[in-house]
């Protein structure tokens, strides 16, 4: 008995222990080392070729929708640190009120909105307000970093 593979259309669809003389009446081919989905030629078998990664679109919509699901935790971060500032002291409500005012961080806002998280990390980068200091801006921008998803 020996191993034979069953083909169909070029395919292999199968694998059967047989004896030769039965093998040769079906019209299998002894199997080598073939698996099931080679081709077979004729002559050798090849394996198919390997299946397609996601397409450029299929990444992007998976890292937005990643980011959607994350943006309203990363506002509500930062909201929460602004008013944790007003209450203890450090900035007034005027502060506030100035800071979300800041052409920069408004753009932030608005482009964390469209998911556009590199870009509202460059304007909170490049905001000038005294407010945001370089450890409020280091900090901002580490939570959007973490959630670039850019795999692939």
């Amino acid at each position: 008995m020996a191993r034979f593979a069953i083909i169909d259309a070029g395919r292999v669809i199968n694998h059967a222990e047989a004896s030769e003389e039965f093998a040769d009446q079906q019209g299998w081919v002894p199997a080598a080392d073939s698996k099931i989905g080679d081709f077979w030629d004729g002559k050798k078998f090849t394996p198919p070729p390997a299946p397609e990664g996601p397409s450029q679109f299929e990444k992007d919509q998976s890292r937005y929708t990643k980011r959607a699901a994350v943006k309203d935790e990363l506002m509500a971060y930062m909201a929460a640190d602004n008013m944790s500032r007003v209450r203890s002291g450090v900035w007034s409500v005027a502060d506030l009120t100035a800071l979300l005012d800041d052409p920069a961080v408004v753009a932030a806002n608005a482009l964390m909105g469209t998911l556009s998280f590199e870009l509202a990390a460059q304007q909170i980068q490049a905001a000038t307000t005294p407010l945001l200091t370089p450890d409020i801006k280091a900090d901002w921008t580490s939570r959007l970093e973490e959630h670039y998803y850019l795999e692939g």
